[in-house]
């Protein structure tokens, strides 16, 4: 045992042959760790020089910093006429909220039984107005054949009651939960395929839903008139689970079983036209009381702002306390690529034939519009509006005329401005923009792409949201795809507008939502082309009657300004924005202090203050930047002049304002136009009402149709043809 033991000690004890090199590793580590020290300190010592010169670095020069772009939102009601609703409802993380993309999530919410109104079961042909309409017609139709017999007036009561009772079946809408319920389940499918997209800010959502705690009706308010726009609100409607909303359709789709499923779905027919409702009062009363009945059960309602007589209704029964407050959400709905001003199963076009009609809606909607963008603005308070138009004793005017329009009128213009101004600008609108305004005999994709940015910058400075990201040159590609080479032409690397009178228009209405947010700069750029130029000078004064006279001149294309706003203030902020950002005028840096200073002085002293000038700039740049607002009119200036050369067909003889109109657009697109899209009949009927409204022409109806004949003599046509032509130099020269 011992010599085991010994000789497993001997095994692992250490010889002495390396205790000495035991020694001296131990005296390296020591040195080792001295190294390690010294190099931690110099390597510290060498940061610090390195972070100090870094600092100097900073002071000397400016660092660039990137911040995070905060998207802009739009659709705040107005602050003017509606300032509790301004204040109701927005939270203070409502506008930091992102853009959703609601066709990702396939899944749509079961529809809350409990959310939704009691279907409507009141009989409203049992009404007093309906009985009384009933009565009217009757007594009226008994006058025409020159009778006073009491069989037949009993009769045609008979008549009239049997033909209210198919009126109230069209015009009811009887809604299904478990079909809206599969609709809705439909539109989730339907929807992914027709567009890439459907794209809605998060916190607008949240304000509507704050907004039907409050147990008013809801009214959707579109600017368009398109089924398919309504089709995407309903779908969206659906999706966030709000109330279920009635939706008014033109009667030509009341058409088999269509009408029949359609009415179920909370659809009602009315009459395209308004001619109807004055001429029919059994139909008034009826659409009137139905409408009144649904609201006061707590539905809410979508139809576009065209149709006045549904806003006189909602107004009347405002009035005369049927209906305690509704909300008014006046939508923007805008989409990358257009199908038509309507999308509608137009039946009766048709024969009646109902496939056809819906193949076609199909081929249309399978169409591929890309994305589609809609905002809904801020809902307010139509007693708020109406309250406050009567307290302020405010009277919408034509630009200074002595026609008094209603508050129906006012409120009207008032949601029409609100619906342009939220429009988000899509790739294709902006490419369109720019095609038709800057680029009209074509352009590289660098130089659309340098000018994109340009626009951006803009939209951005004016607080418009925009429907696209990423670089320029790729929205330039995506928009000038989506516009297709019917439209836009692409040469090797140069694209060109097509110009055509169809391509010329659709361009146009392509357009119209970036014009929307430019129009008065565009009329300030015509006007001071206009101006009389004393030297380099320009006087306030002549620059404000051009910016007026344009404005009133335009006033059917175009909305200014607010209802509630006075055009000419507006007209004066736009004029210092748009020296700021084009720098049209020379200013000194005490500018904004010398206008103070003469505001104050107009206002307290009497006596004359000497005429405000502008010094108008002679660099090349400030040109460049105005020729493309300026061009944004020159269709409309040159549909206008000659609209108004067309008058002297009045010297001699009388015409009907169609035939007028329709002689007119020929000699237009006969003519060697500068713009081919200036031949629309719309341009051309808007331009005979303002020179019915100049005093030049006047008309009245004979036998259904509107005859047109001059008033102030040939020596006034002669006075306006001058003027529009002086107005359409200035775009060209």
């Amino acid at each position: 045992m011992e010599g085991h033991g010994k000789d497993v000690y001997t095994h692992f004890a250490p010889s002495r042959a390396t205790q000495n090199e035991t020694r001296a590793s131990l005296v390296t580590l020591r040195r080792f760790a001295r190294d390690q020290q010294y190099s931690k300190r110099l390597a510290r010592d060498l940061d610090i020089k390195a972070q100090e010169a870094q600092l100097f670095s900073l002071k000397e020069t400016v660092p660039e910093v990137s911040l995070t772009r905060k998207r802009a939102f739009m659709g705040l009601c107005c602050e003017n006429c509606t300032f509790i609703s301004r204040e109701s409802w927005v939270k203070k993380n409502t506008e930091s909220l992102v853009i959703t993309n609601v066709l990702q999530n396939h899944f749509v919410r079961a529809f809350d039984w409990n959310n939704n109104p009691p279907i409507v079961k009141k009989n409203i042909l049992s009404l007093e107005r309906i009985e009384n309409a009933v009565e009217k017609v009757s007594r009226q139709q008994l006058e025409l054949m020159d009778s006073k017999d009491e069989d037949l007036y009993r009769d045609l009561l008979t008549r009239n009651r049997k033909r209210a009772e198919i009126l109230g079946v069209n015009i009811s809408g009887k809604v299904s939960y478990f079909l809206l319920r599969l609709v809705s389940w439909a539109l989730s499918k339907i929807l992914p395929r027709c567009a890439s997209s459907i794209c809605v800010h998060e916190g607008q959502i949240g304000i509507l839903r704050e907004a039907a705690r409050s147990n008013l009706p809801i009214i959707f308010l579109p600017s368009s008139e398109s089924h398919l726009d309504h089709l995407v609100i309903l779908y969206l409607v659906f999706r966030f689970n709000l109330k279920c909303p009635l939706v008014a359709v033109e009667r030509h789709c009341n058409v088999a079983f269509i009408g029949s499923l359609l009415r179920r779905m909370g659809v009602f027919f009315i009459e395209s036209g308004d001619n109807q409702c004055q001429a029919d009062p059994i139909y008034d009363a009826l659409w009137t009381e139905q409408l009144k009945n649904s609201l006061r059960a707590g539905y809410n309602l979508i139809f576009p702002i065209a149709k006045r007589e549904i806003l006189k209704v909602v107004l009347d029964s405002l009035k005369d306390r049927t209906l305690d407050d509704v909300l008014l959400v006046p939508v923007a709905l805008n989409r990358d690529k257009l199908i038509g001003r309507h999308f509608n199963l137009n039946l009766s076009n048709r024969g009646g034939k109902i496939w056809p009609s819906i193949r076609a809606a199909w081929t249309a909607l399978m169409g591929g519009h890309g994305m589609i963008r809609v905002d809904f603005n801020q809902p307010f308070s139509l007693r708020e509006f109406v309250e406050t138009f009567h307290e302020k004793h405010v009277y919408w005017s034509d630009f200074g005329g002595d026609k008094r329009e209603g508050v129906e009128q006012y409120l009207r213009d008032h949601v029409a401005f609100s619906c342009n101004q939220s429009v988000a600008v899509m790739a294709t609108n902006a490419v369109a923009f720019l095609l038709r305004t800057r680029y009209r005999d074509g352009a590289t994709v660098d130089e659309l792409s340098a000018a994109m940015d340009g626009l951006r910058r803009q939209l951005e400075y004016v607080r418009k949201d925009v429907g696209f990201l990423g670089r320029s040159v790729d929205v330039v590609r995506y928009g000038v795809e989506k516009l297709g080479p019917g439209l836009v032409s692409t040469d090797r690397d140069r694209i060109k507008p097509r110009r055509d009178f169809d391509s010329g228009v659709a361009l146009c209405r392509y357009s119209d939502p970036v014009l929307a947010y430019f129009v008065l700069d565009c009329v300030i750029a015509v006007a001071l082309r206009r101006s009389n130029v004393h030297g380099d000078l320009v006087y306030h004064d002549d620059l404000m009657r051009h910016v007026l006279r344009l404005c009133d001149m335009l006033r059917h294309e175009f909305l200014f300004c607010k209802p509630c706003e006075d055009l000419e203030r507006v007209a004066v902020g736009a004029i210092d924005d748009l020296s700021i950002k084009t720098g049209m005028f020379v200013t000194d840096g005490n500018a904004g202090l010398i206008r103070r200073n003469r505001k104050m002085v107009e206002q307290l002293v009497d006596e004359d203050v000497p005429l405000k000038t502008y010094k108008v700039a002679s660099d090349r740049e400030a040109e460049e930047r105005l020729a493309p607002l300026r061009n944004a009119l020159g269709p409309h200036l040159e549909a206008y002049a000659a609209a108004a050369s067309g008058l002297r067909r009045l010297f001699d003889e009388q015409l009907f304002e169609s035939d007028l109109v329709e002689e007119i657009v020929v000699d237009i697109a006969k003519s060697d136009r500068q713009y081919a899209e200036s031949a629309r009949a719309d341009w051309v009927g808007n331009a005979l009402r303002v020179f019915e409204k100049w005093g030049v022409v006047e008309g009245h109806v004979e036998g259904g149709l509107r005859v047109v004949y001059l008033k102030g003599g040939r020596e006034s046509v002669d006075q306006v043809c001058g003027e529009i032509d002086d107005y359409r130099a200035a775009v060209s020269a």
